[in-house]
C-alpha cells in the first residue's frame, strides 16, 4: 500500500467540508443507481407477495374512490362500504368507509401513499395496478438513499465526520439495503424515519426546547406508522430523555432533583402525545377499527413467534435463535467482512461505553436500540431476515466507528513511536477518548520488554515492521472491507440485470414443453411459474397433513406426469425442516432427489450474484436434508464459484429463487411410488412421531466418519506409555492456557496458576465444540488442535502485553507453581495406582454404569459431528449433557490412547483436578485475609505459626476435605466389627463395606405429615411410598470410578466458584476489558456445567448470583449505579451462560421437569453421620463469630425509641440486625412444631451465617470479601440440607437423585467453607500452643472426628480394589479382566474372552460407525457389550436409561426390544431383511449372549442366510460369529 494513502486518509479527506460534500455526494450517487437499477427486476409478475398484496389493495381502494368498473369485486368481503369519496361521517364509520384496508399487517399508509400518487398520474396517463410497482420501488429507493445520508448525518453528530462518511458509503453498497430497496414494503421508510428521529433525539438532548421534542414525537409517529414492530424504538427515547434530565442538571445524576423529573416528563409526554396523534392521523383506522387492528397485530405475532403455525413459517422449524440471524446477516446481507466488522463492533461499543466517557452517551444509545430490539426478535421462532433489517443502518454506524478508530489508534501508536509525519498528536479524535492513554497502550503494544532485551537490531525491526506496517494495515483493512462491500453489491446487480428465474423456466417449459403436458407444480404457499395456463398443472398440497389420500394423490400424479417444477426451496425446506410432521412428504423429497422415484434433473434456473467471474452462490439442500441434485449435463458455471450454504427465504426467494425442473425418465407405477413414501427408506416407524432422531444428513456424517482403527493404534508410543503421554498433553493445555489464566485470574493472590488447567481445557473445548456444532468443521484431531491454536493466540496477546507482569508474578511466586504441580502429580498418579490395581469396567452386582459411561465416551469419540450419536439408539443423538465425555475426548484424541485405557486415567486426571481446584479457592481466601491484615497490622505470627496455619496449609487441608476423606461410617463399621468381636463373640471383624457409606440414608417410607405441613400430601394408608437414598461423597465416586456427570463436573464447579471470587475481589479496581474477559470466563463456566451436569446449574446459578452482588456491593460507586450494575452484570452472565451453549440447548430435550414436595425427612443422625467433621468446625466458627453478635441483635430488639436513635448509635444498628432474627425465630419453632428436626437445626445454623455474613460485611475491613464468600459457600450448602427435605425434582425416584446431586454439591461447599474457617480460627490465634481444657477437648474431637473421616480412605479403598472378578493383573486397560472373567448369565456359564475378541475385531475391521445388531437385556447385565466397547451404535440399549433419556418416546424402545427379539428369534428370513433394513444393520452378532437369550433356530437362520448370499461371515472363532450384511 503507498504510504501517501495513509496521510491522505488522515489529511486530505480531514481537510473541510468541500471534500465531505463531494464523497457524500458521490456516495448518495451511488446508492441511487445501484436501488433504482433494476427495478423491474420480476417484468410485473409481483413475485414479492406483500408489495403484491399492497399494489393490490392500493388498486381496489383506488377503484372503490372512483367508483371504477368492477369495483365491486373489491367490497364483495365488506359490502356495508360505500363506494365515492366518503363524507366525514362515513369516514368515521369504519364499516361504510372505503378509506379502511381491512388489513393491517403492514401500515396502511403505504397504501393510502399509491392511492394519492395514482390519483395524480392518472391525470395525465392510465396506469394499473401492478405498473405501479415503478412508483413505490422508486420512493422505497429514495427512502433507502435517505438512510444513506442520515447514517451520515447521525454518525458525524454521534462520532466523527470520517465515521459518517465511512458509515454512509458501506450503506450505500450494503446489499441487504441495495434489495429491500427493490421492495416496496415498509422496512425502508421505517429505517428512514428511526434514523431521522436518533436526530431529533440528539437535538433534543442537546437543546431541551418544547419544539424539540414535539419535532421528535412527530417523526417517531411517522417511524411506527410504516410498520409498529419498530415499537422496541421507546427504550433509546426513555434512555435520551434520561439524557435530557442529566444535562439539566450539570451532567450530574445526584443532581437530579424532582423540578427537573417532572419537567422531563412532561417534555416525554409531549413527545409521546404527538407521535400517536401522528400515527393516528396517518392510520386512522387503527384506532377507528381498533378490534381488527389488534387481532391482525396479534395474528402476526403469533406467526413470528411460533414456527410452522403458517405453512411458509415451518422453514423456521429448530433454526438457531442468534446463531441464524448472525450467519445470516454475515454472509448475504452484509457479505462476510463488512458482516463479521459489523456483529463484533456490538461488543466492541460496548466496552467504548464502558472505558471512554466522551462517546459514552451514544454508544449507550445505539446500545439501547440495537441489543433489546435483537433481543426481542430471537425470542420469535421464526427468523425472517428482514426482521433484523432496521438494526443494519445502526451496525454498519458502529462497524465504521470501529474501523476509524483502528485508523487513528495505529496512527497514534506511529507518531509516538516516530513515524514520519507532524501533527500525530491530533490523529486521536477526541470522540474516541484520551491521546495520551491510546499512546500509553501502543506503548505496551509495540515494543515488548524481551526485544529489547534482545538487541538493538531486533528492536529496530520490530519498530520498523509494527510502526510502518500498522496504521497501513488499519487503512487495509477499512478499504478491504469497502472493497469487498462493494465487489458483492456490484454482484447483486447481476439479479436485476438478468431475467428473473421463474420467468427464464416459463419461456423454457413453453418452447420445448408440448402444451397440455401434465405438471406437477410443488409451489404450496409459494410464488408460481407465469405462462403455465395451457399445461396439465396439478399443484401438491405440501403442507397439507400427511395422510394416506395426500401421499395416493401425490403418486398417481407423479405417475402421470413428465416434469415436477419448484419455483424455489421453500416447500422442501419447509418439510424437512419438520419431518415429525411431514414423515412422508420428508421421503417424498429425499427420494426425488436422489432419484429413487425414476425422475431425473432436468435444468435448473438461476440468478446468482456474479461479478468479474466470481459467483456468490446459496446451497439449501443440506438445510433440507436432501441430497444435492445433478444435472446430466454441466451447466455453465463462473470460474470462481462460493458456495456460501444455505440463505435465508427473504434472500433468495422473490427476486432470484432456483427454481428446479425434474423429468420423469422411468414412468414408476403410482403403487410403487407410494410404496416407497409410507413404508421405503424412513428411519422412522411408519406413522410415528420420534424425535431425537439424526438428521438424513449428520446421519450420514456419523455412520461415515469415526474409524476405530484411524483413531486409535494399539501399537503407538501412547498406548505403550499411556500416563507419560497423558500427562504431556495435559500440561500442555495447561502451558497454553496458564498465560490466559494468569490475565484472567489476576485479581486473586495466585493469578489462577492452579485452575489454568480446567480454563484451558474449558476454553479449547468450547472453540472446537461450537465451530463442529454449526456444522463449519468436522470433530478431528486438526479441529481440536484448532481450539488449542485460540488458547494460545490468547495467552500469546496476555504474554505480548503484559511480559514483565507476567515475568515478575512468577519470579516472587514459583515455589506456588512448584506446589500447585507437585499436588497435581501426587493426586493424580495416587489415582492412577488406584485404578490400576482394580481397572475393571464392569461388575456383575456392582458395576456402575461404567458400560454406559464408556459407550458413551466412545460415541463422543467416533462422532464427526454434534450433537453426537446416541451408541443406544441406532439412528438418534445423545440426549445427554454429554460434555463431560466431549472433554475428555479432547486428550484421547490427540494422544491416541485407548479408551478403555483411557477412562482409567481419566478419573485420576478429574480427582486431581478436583483437590487442586479446592487448594487453589482456599488458599486464595486465605491469602487474600493474610495479605489483607498484613497492610494494616504488618507481621505478627512467628515462624512456627506461619508454617501451620500458612494459605497453602489451609489450601491442602481443604484438599484433604473434599477429595480424600470419607463419612463418618468408615468409623462407624469400625466400631460395630470391634463390638460384635469383643463383644458378640464373632471370631474376627466382618469385612468393610466401601458400598455401605454411600448409602448412609437408609431407605425411608413417606411420612405422615403434621396437619401444619400443608403442602404435604396426606398419606394413604396401607399404601408405603419408599425413596432409596444415594449420599455418595466425592472420594467414594473417585473410588468406584464411574465416569459419571456428576463427577466430571466437579473441578468446573471448582472453576466457577474460583471466577466468581475473581470478580468479587477485583471488581473495584477492574478495568473493562478485564470486567468483559472474566466476566465472560465466568459465564462460560457457568454454562459448561449445564452441558456437563444440569444437575449443578441452579445452585451454581444461586451463588453466582450472590457473588455478582457482595461484587456490586464492594465497589466505590453511587446506590444508583449499583443498582444498574448489578442486574447487567447478573443479565448479561446469566444470558450469555445460556448462550455460548445455544447449540446444546436447541437440540436437548428435558421431559418432565419440575419440582414437587418431598414426602420424606432426613433423619438427623444420618445427617449428622454425613458432614458431622464439616458441621463441628463450622459450628465451631459460627459460634465464635456471631455467638456475641447474635445476642447483641436480640437485645438490639428490647422495645425503645429505636426511631429517635442516629444511625450511629450501636442500638440502632442492633435492632435493624435482630428483625431478621424474628422471622428466623419463627421459622424454626414453625419446623419444631412439625417435627422437621434436621430443618429446624439448619434454620438455626442458616441464621448463625446470615448473623456472620451480616457483620463481616457491615465492618469496613479489609478482608471482608475473602471472609464473606465462605460464608456464601456454607450458607448454600446448609440451604441444600434444608431444601431437600422440602422439595424433589419431578420424575425421581422417590428423592433419591435430588439427594445424591444436591448432597454432592454440598460437599463442595462444605469442604471449601471448612477448610478455611478452620484455617482463619488458627489463624487468629483462637487455637494457640497454650490451649485451655476446653479448646483442649475441641482438639481432641477435631482430630477424632478428622481420623475417623479417613478410615474410609483405607479401608474403603482396600475393599474396593479387591471388589473384581478375580485377581487381575496391575494394569490401566479396562479389558484385561475380559481375558479370564467368567460370568453366569441366566444361569449359563460364560467366558467373556469370546466377547473380547469380537470386540477387537469390530474396533479393528470396521469403517465409518455402522450400526451392529447384538443382545438386549435389562440395565446393569452384560448386554449392549459390544455397543459399549465400541463405540458403534446398536439398536436398542439399556431400556431403563433410553426411557430417561426419551421418555415422550418411549413406546419406540420396547418395540426396539421386541423388534431385537423378533431379529434373532424369527426364521423368516424377508422378515428379518425387513427389521435389519428398517434399522440401518450392517453388522450382526452371534456370541455366547445371544445363545443364552434367543432360539437356536432363530440364531440358524443366519447362516442360511450366509449361504444364500445375503450376509457375508466376517468373523468365526471363540464362539463368536459376526456377519455383514449385503
Amino acid at each position: 500500500m503507498p504510504e501517501s494513502l495513509t496521510h491522505w486518509w488522515t489529511a486530505n479527506l480531514r481537510r473541510g467540508p468541500s471534500v465531505t460534500l463531494i464523497l457524500l455526494a458521490l456516495i448518495l450517487a451511488l446508492g441511487l443507481g445501484l436501488r433504482l437499477h433494476g427495478i423491474n427486476w420480476d417484468s410485473g409478475y409481483g413475485f414479492h407477495p406483500d408489495e403484491r398484496s399492497i399494489y393490490m389493495r392500493a388498486g381496489c381502494m383506488y377503484n372503490v374512490l372512483t367508483e371504477s368498473p368492477g369495483f365491486q369485486g373489491c367490497i364483495q368481503d365488506f359490502p356495508a362500504t360505500e363506494p365515492g369519496l366518503p363524507s366525514f361521517g362515513v369516514f368515521l364509520d369504519a364499516e361504510r368507509s372505503p378509506l379502511n384496508p381491512h388489513w393491517f399487517p403492514l401500515g396502511s399508509i403505504l397504501i393510502y401513499v399509491l392511492v394519492v400518487l395514482r390519483s395524480i398520474i392518472e391525470l395525465f396517463v392510465d396506469i394499473g395496478d401492478m405498473d405501479m410497482r415503478y412508483v413505490g420501488r422508486f420512493l422505497s429507493a429514495i427512502a433507502d438513499v435517505g438512510t444513506v445520508f442520515m447514517v451520515y448525518m447521525v454518525g458525524r453528530r454521534m462520532f466523527t465526520r470520517d465515521v459518517g462518511l465511512l458509515a454512509a458509503a458501506l450503506t450505500a453498497l450494503a446489499v441487504i439495503n441495495v434489495q429491500s430497496s427493490h421492495f416496496y414494503r415498509p422496512e425502508t421508510f421505517s429505517v428512514f424515519l428511526i434514523l431521522v428521529s436518533f436526530w431529533a433525539m440528539l437535538r433534543m438532548v442537546e437543546h431541551r426546547r418544547w419544539r424539540d421534542s414535539l419535532l421528535l414525537g412527530v417523526l417517531v409517529g411517522l417511524a411506527i406508522a410504516p410498520k409498529v414492530s419498530v415499537l422496541p424504538l421507546v427504550l433509546p427515547l426513555a434512555l435520551a430523555y434520561g439524557y435530557w434530565a442529566l444535562n439539566s442538571a450539570d451532567g450530574r445524576w445526584s443532581g437530579i432533583t424532582l423540578n427537573i423529573f417532572g419537567r422531563m416528563l412532561v417534555h416525554a409526554c409531549l413527545a409521546g402525545l404527538s407521535a400517536l396523534a401522528v400515527f393516528f392521523i396517518l392510520t386512522p383506522y387503527a384506532l377507528l377499527d381498533i378490534s381488527a387492528f389488534i387481532g391482525d397485530l396479534t395474528a402476526q405475532a403469533q406467526m413470528a413467534r411460533h414456527a410452522g403455525m403458517w405453512p411458509f413459517t415451518i422453514q423456521y422449524v429448530d433454526t438457531p435463535a442468534f446463531v441464524y440471524q448472525i450467519q445470516q446477516t454475515t454472509v448475504w446481507g452484509l457479505g462476510i467482512p463488512l458482516g463479521l466488522v459489523a456483529w463484533l463492533s456490538i461488543p466492541f461499543t460496548a466496552l467504548m461505553a464502558f472505558k471512554l466517557r466522551a462517546t459514552r452517551r451514544a454508544d449507550l444509545l445505539l446500545l439501547a436500540w440495537i441489543v433489546p430490539q435483537f433481543i426481542f426478535l430471537e425470542t420469535f421462532e421464526v427468523h425472517f431476515l428482514r426482521y433484523v433489517f432496521p438494526l443494519m443502518p445502526f451496525m454498519i454506524l458502529l462497524s465504521a466507528r470501529l474501523l476509524i478508530w483502528l485508523v487513528d489508534y495505529s496512527r497514534a501508536a506511529s507518531v509516538r513511536h516516530g513515524a514520519a509525519g507532524s501533527g500525530g498528536g491530533d490523529l486521536i479524535s477526541p470522540s474516541f477518548g484520551n491521546g495520551a492513554r491510546a499512546q500509553g497502550m501502543s506503548d505496551r503494544l509495540l515494543i515488548f520488554p524481551w526485544v529489547r532485551r534482545r538487541g538493538k537490531l531486533l528492536e529496530h525491526a520490530v519498530k520498523v515492521i509494527l510502526i510502518r506496517a500498522w496504521p497501513k494495515l488499519a487503512v487495509g483493512l477499512v478499504i478491504l472491507v469497502v472493497i469487498t462491500t462493494g465487489f458483492y453489491s456490484l454482484a447483486f446487480q447481476r439479479v436485476y440485470a438478468s431475467e428473473h428465474p421463474a420467468v427464464a423456466a416459463s419461456q423454457w417449459i413453453q418452447q420445448n414443453v408440448p402444451v397440455g403436458t401434465k405438471i406437477v407444480s410443488d409451489n404450496h404457499w409459494d410464488e408460481f411459474i407465469p405462462g403455465l395456463r395451457r399445461y396439465d398443472l396439478w399443484q401438491f398440497p405440501a403442507y397439507d397433513p400427511d395422510t394416506a389420500e395426500k401421499m395416493s394423490a401425490l403418486s398417481s400424479h407423479l405417475s402421470e406426469a413428465d416434469y415436477v417444477v419448484f419455483y424455489s426451496y421453500r416447500p422442501y425446506v419447509s418439510v424437512g425442516r419438520d419431518p415429525d410432521r411431514f414423515p412422508f412428504s420428508s421421503a417424498y423429497y429425499q427420494q426425488l432427489f436422489n432419484g429413487e422415484l425414476g425422475y431425473q434433473f432436468e435444468r435448473n434456473f438461476t440468478s446468482y450474484p456474479e461479478f468479474l467471474g466470481v459467483s456468490f452462490q446459496d446451497s439449501p439442500y443440506a438445510h433440507a436434508d436432501v441430497q444435492t441434485p445433478v444435472l446430466p449435463a454441466p451447466a455453465r458455471s463462473a470460474p470462481i464459484t462460493l458456495t456460501l450454504g444455505y440463505a435465508d427465504d427473504n434472500v433468495v426467494g422473490y427476486d432470484h429463487p432456483q427454481v428446479l425442473l425434474f423429468r420423469n425418465v422411468e414412468r414408476q407405477t403410482a403403487s410403487v411410488l407410494l410404496g416407497q413414501f409410507v413404508g421405503g427408506r424412513n428411519r422412522q416407524q411408519t406413522g410415528d412421531t420420534v424425535g431425537l432422531l439424526l438428521s438424513e444428513t449428520d446421519l450420514a456424517k456419523q455412520r461415515a466418519g469415526g474409524t476405530w482403527s484411524e483413531l486409535f493404534d494399539r501399537g503407538s508410543w501412547s498406548n505403550r506409555y499411556p500416563v507419560l503421554a497423558w500427562l504431556l498433553i495435559i500440561e500442555l493445555i495447561y502451558l497454553l492456557a496458564l498465560p490466559l489464566s494468569i490475565f484472567i485470574f489476576r485479581a486473586l493472590p495466585d493469578r489462577g496458576i492452579v485452575l489454568a488447567r480446567v480454563l484451558g481445557l474449558l476454553v479449547a473445548g468450547y472453540i472446537t465444540w461450537l465451530l463442529v456444532s454449526l456444522g463449519w468443521i468436522d470433530f478431528s484431531r486438526e479441529s481440536i488442535l484448532l481450539g488449542l491454536l485460540v488458547v494460545a493466540l490468547l495467552s500469546g496477546l496476555v504474554l505480548a502485553t503484559r511480559w514483565r507482569e507476567v515475568k515478575v508474578f512468577f519470579i516472587k511466586n514459583w515455589r506456588l507453581l512448584v506446589i500447585g504441580e507437585s499436588l497435581f502429580l501426587i493426586a493424580f498418579l495416587a489415582f492412577v495406582l488406584l485404578r490400576a490395581a482394580n481397572p475393571d469396567l464392569w461388575h456383575p452386582y456392582r458395576g456402575g454404569e461404567k458400560p454406559m459411561e464408556l459407550a458413551y465416551l466412545n460415541a463422543v469419540l467416533r462422532s464427526t459431528t454434534f450433537p453426537p450419536y446416541d451408541p443406544w439408539y441406532a439412528g438418534g443423538y445423545l440426549n445427554y449433557y454429554y460434555w463431560g465425555y466431549y472433554i475428555l475426548a479432547l486428550p484421547i484424541r490427540l494422544t491416541g490412547i485407548i479408551p478403555t485405557t483411557a477412562f482409567n486415567l481419566a478419573v485420576p486426571l478429574f480427582f486431581a483436578l478436583t483437590v487442586t481446584g479446592a487448594y487453589s479457592i482456599v488458599y486464595n481466601l486465605s491469602e487474600g485475609v493474610k495479605r489483607s491484615r498484613k497492610a494494616i497490622e504488618g507481621a505478627t505470627q512467628g515462624q512456627v505459626s506461619r508454617a501451620l496455619w500458612s494459605p497453602v496449609s489451609a489450601g491442602l487441608v481443604s484438599g484433604l476435605f473434599i477429595g480424600v476423606i470419607g463419612n463418618l461410617d468408615g468409623a462407624a463399621q469400625i466400631s460395630q466389627g470391634l463390638w460384635l468381636k469383643l463383644v458378640g463373640g464373632a471370631p474376627s471383624l466382618p469385612p468393610f463395606d466401601f458400598w455401605r457409606s454411600s448409602r448412609m440414608i437408609p431407605r425411608l417410607e413417606n411420612v405422615e405429615p403434621s396437619a401444619l405441613a400443608f403442602w404435604m400430601p396426606d398419606k394413604v394408608p396401607g399404601i408405603a411410598e419408599f425413596s432409596p437414598h444415594i449420599t455418595e461423597f466425592p472420594f467414594f465416586t473417585f473410588l468406584f470410578a464411574d465416569l459419571h456427570a456428576h463427577m466430571m463436573v466437579i473441578p468446573f464447579t471448582l472453576l466457577v466458584i474460583g471466577l466468581g471470587l475473581n470478580l468479587v475481589v477485583g471488581l473495584k479496581r477492574a478495568s473493562g476489558l478485564w470486567t468483559l474477559a472474566a466476566s465472560s470466563a465466568l459465564a462460560l463456566a457457568l454454562g459448561a456445567l449445564w452441558v456437563i451436569n444440569s444437575w449443578d446449574y441452579p445452585a451454581y446459578l444461586l451463588l453466582v448470583l450472590a457473588l455478582l452482588g457482595l461484587a456490586v456491593l464492594s465497589t466505590e460507586r453511587p446506590r444508583l449505579q449499583k443498582a444498574v450494575l448489578f442486574p447487567s452484570l447478573a443479565l448479561g452472565i446469566v444470558a450469555l451462560s445460556v448462550l455460548v451453549f445455544l447449540p446444546f440447548h436447541q437440540v436437548y430435550e428435558t421431559f418432565d421437569a419440575g419440582i414437587s414436595g418431598s414426602k420424606w425427612l432426613t433423619p438427623v443422625d444420618s445427617y449428622v453421620g454425613i458432614h458431622g467433621l464439616f458441621l463441628f468446625i463450622v459450628v465451631t466458627f459460627l459460634i465464635h463469630q456471631s455467638g456475641r453478635s447474635l445476642v447483641d441483635s436480640f437485645k438490639g430488639l428490647i422495645p425503645g425509641n429505636i426511631g429517635a436513635l442516629p444511625e450511629s448509635h450501636p442500638r440502632f444498628g442492633r435492632f435493624w440486625k435482630g428483625l431478621y432474627i424474628l422471622p428466623g425465630l419463627a421459622v424454626l419453632i414453625y419446623l419444631l412444631a412439625m417435627g422437621f428436626w434436621t430443618a429446624a437445626a439448619l434454620t438455626l445454623l442458616l441464621v448463625l451465617t446470615i448473623q456472620a455474613l451480616w457483620d463481616v460485611l457491615v465492618l469496613a475491613e479489609p478482608d471482608r470479601l475473602y471472609r464473606a464468600v465462605p460464608l456464601l459457600l456454607l450458607g448454600l450448602a446448609l440451604a441444600i440440607g434444608f431444601g431437600v427435605d422440602f422439595m424433589r425434582l419431578n420424575g425421581d425416584i422417590g428423592r433419591m437423585n435430588t439427594l445424591f446431586k444436591l448432597y454432592l454439591e454440598a460437599w463442595v461447599f462444605f469442604s471449601l467453607a471448612a477448610g478455611f474457617v478452620l484455617w482463619y480460627l488458627g489463624y487468629q490465634g483462637w487455637m494457640r500452643w497454650r490451649l485451655g481444657w476446653g479448646k483442649t477437648m475441641w482438639a481432641v474431637v477435631l482430630l477424632a472426628l478428622f481420623a475417623s473421616s479417613l478410615i474410609y480412605t483405607g479401608f474403603g479403598a482396600k475393599a474396593r480394589i479387591a471388589d473384581r472378578f478375580n485377581d487381575g493383573a496391575f494394569t490401566l486397560d479396562g479389558t484385561a479382566y475380559l481375558n479370564t472373567a467368567i460370568h453366569v448369565e441366566k444361569e449359563q456359564v460364560m467366558s467373556l474372552g469370546s466377547d473380547l475378541a469380537g470386540i477387537l475385531w469390530l474396533q479393528d475391521n470396521v469403517s465409518g460407525s455402522p450400526v451392529v445388531l447384538e443382545a438386549h437385556n435389562d440395565q446393569y447385565h452384560w448386554s449392549a457389550r459390544i455397543s459399549n466397547y465400541t463405540g458403534l451404535p446398536t439398536v436398542i440399549g439399556w431400556p431403563w436409561h433410553q426411557m430417561q433419556q426419551r421418555n415422550a418416546y418411549a413406546e419406540t424402545i420396547g418395540r426396539r426390544a421386541r423388534d431385537v427379539a423378533e431379529m434373532y428369534d424369527t426364521t423368516d428370513v424377508a422378515r428379518t431383511q425387513q427389521l435389519l433394513a428398517l434399522y440401518g444393520v450392517e453388522y450382526i452378532v452371534v456370541g455366547d449372549l445371544e445363545r443364552v437369550y434367543y432360539s437356536t433356530l432363530g440364531l440358524n437362520k443366519f447362516d442360511e442366510m450366509f449361504g444364500s448370499g445375503l450376509v457375508m461371515l466376517v468373523f468365526d472363532g471363540k464362539g463368536m460369529k459376526i456377519y455383514r450384511v449385503l
